[in-house]
């Protein structure tokens, strides 16, 4: 099961050839994300791989989520960095982020 059947799930996250980079200590406190953008397959095809990035907004920190393989994007905006990382993350686990169509990266 991976993050795109149903969100998280650390132990598979170990060694599995399915990622596009090693795990390290980002992938053990934050599993859910660290699967969201290494993941380069999904159901045997290869899809592109996704990615977060980080930005100040307002004295807010803020991220971005950018799913490029269903065109949709999420942000989550917090006092901290470290907050922001823990909701996404949370987000990410609960299937609670509202994801918005990507004008960047439509569906494929």
């Amino acid at each position: 099961m991976t993050i795109r059947d149903k969100i998280g799930n650390s132990k598979a996250l170990k060694s599995n050839p399915l990622m596009a980079v090693d795990p390290c200590g980002f992938a053990e406190r934050y599993p859910g994300i660290w699967e969201f953008i290494c993941q380069h397959a999904y159901n045997g095809k290869p899809i592109e791989t996704s990615k977060v990035i980080f930005f100040v907004d307002g004295n807010k920190a803020s991220l971005c989520l950018s799913d490029r393989h269903q065109g949709q994007v999420a942000f989550f905006t917090a006092e901290t960095f470290g907050e922001a990382l823990e909701g996404a993350e949370n987000g990410l686990q609960s299937e609670s982020l509202d994801w918005r169509p990507d004008k960047k990266y439509p569906r494929r």
